[in-house]
């Protein structure tokens, strides 16, 4: 005689779910688990400098800097004029007295604790030294193979200094990524070369500071991901927008106490119908300290332009080779974007002024979606 009666499961008995892994630990072959070994000493930043109207002057990228900010301004204070420190991009721009000046450092550089340090040009200057990003690149060859091959095709359009690929980490599994250093030829005044490469039935992209436009979906040039006609960008849906959002605002620090928690809270809001946040007024209760509401257009970078940048770093297409996945690329370059943000405080910065706000403000590039080291 059958037993209707159901028996329950042990409380430690594994539950099998259709649960994808959980987003708090990244997966071990996520993009961010990967590295690029690149055989050369000085770190070459692809970042796009920020507009200026000073003359003689050059930057350096702070981000990407491999030596303290306190080294480098003992190795340049002899030399420079000026200083115009813009710590929320990350960059420290110095004036000359001449041209010559900026040409020396540009093409010699400087050395600092045995550490080759290369400053990047304005905007009028093409940089003589560049790092090329390559993305598609096929992994049915061996790795001597495409070595080799990315070596001889780059070498028509500048000197290859040194090449490595996207490895996962204490590995030697290759990814569809690689990166190499090339110097401009004598003769040229920019690197000249093609985005999109037809190699061995895959289509390489490559992007370098200053390179043309191209698209990571549809592999082709003109365009970037974030307008691709072929395959258009996923929007985020409205509940999405406000998680997001929600996730950007800042706690209420502890200091800020209230007789009523039920006000003077932030309307983030709690129906698709609310208002996600107002800056008409601010709630006034006597006896508390009292917090204005938070705008989405407060953020250092709002949700929007995160999916821009994230369009065109694309992570997830760089190792898959398929259609792109906009929310593998928020969460991949959300992730690069605050660790970006660890910057070196104005207070602990040898080159923050008194006036914070006209040292730190930044005229953004014309164009934010190039990829970015």
């Amino acid at each position: 005689m059958l037993n209707k009666n159901k028996q329950k499961a042990p409380a430690n008995a594994p539950q099998l779910t259709n649960k994808g892994p959980s987003s708090k630990k990244p997966s071990p072959f996520s993009f961010a688990n990967t590295e690029c070994k690149l055989s050369y000493d000085a770190q070459v930043s692809n970042r796009e400098v920020p507009k200026t109207d000073l003359i003689n002057s050059l930057f350096f990228d702070l981000r990407n800097l491999q030596v303290t900010e306190e080294q480098l301004f003992e190795a340049i204070q002899d030399d420079i004029m000026g200083i115009a420190y813009r710590q929320e991009s990350g960059f420290l721009e110095v004036t000359f007295s001449e041209q010559e000046d900026v040409k020396k450092y540009l093409t010699e550089g400087l050395t600092i604790d045995d550490k080759p340090i290369i400053p990047l040009p304005p905007r009028d200057l093409k940089p003589r030294i560049l790092r090329v990003k390559l993305a598609n690149v096929p992994m049915h060859l061996s790795k001597a193979r495409l070595e080799q091959d990315i070596k001889s095709y780059w070498g028509q359009y500048a000197c290859v200094k040194a090449i490595a690929p996207y490895t996962y980490k204490g590995t030697a599994i290759l990814t569809r990524r690689w990166d190499l250093i090339v110097y401009l030829k004598p003769e040229a005044n920019a690197l000249e070369a093609p985005v999109v490469w037809e190699y061995q039935g895959s289509k390489v992209l490559a992007t370098w500071r200053g390179a043309p436009a191209s698209c990571l979906s549809c592999k082709s040039a003109g365009h970037y991901s974030s307008v691709c006609p072929t395959f258009p960008p996923k929007r985020k849906t409205t509940e999405t927008l406000k998680k997001t959002i929600s996730k950007h605002v800042t706690s209420t620090p502890e200091t800020n106490t209230h007789n009523d928690e039920t006000l003077n809270k932030v309307p983030l809001a709690s129906s698709s119908k609310a208002p996600i946040a107002s800056t008409s007024k601010a709630t006034t209760t006597p006896g508390a300290t009292n917090i204005p509401p938070v705008a989405p257009q407060q953020f250092h970078t709002p949700p929007a332009q995160l999916m821009s940048y994230a369009s065109v770093t694309a992570a997830g297409d760089l190792f898959t080779g398929n259609s792109l996945d906009q929310e593998m690329r928020d969460q991949y370059y959300e992730q690069e974007y605050n660790l970006n943000q660890n910057l070196t405080s104005a207070s602990e910065s040898p080159f923050a002024g008194d006036d914070e706000q006209m040292a730190n403000q930044y005229l953004p590039p014309d164009n934010d979606e190039e990829m970015t080291l």
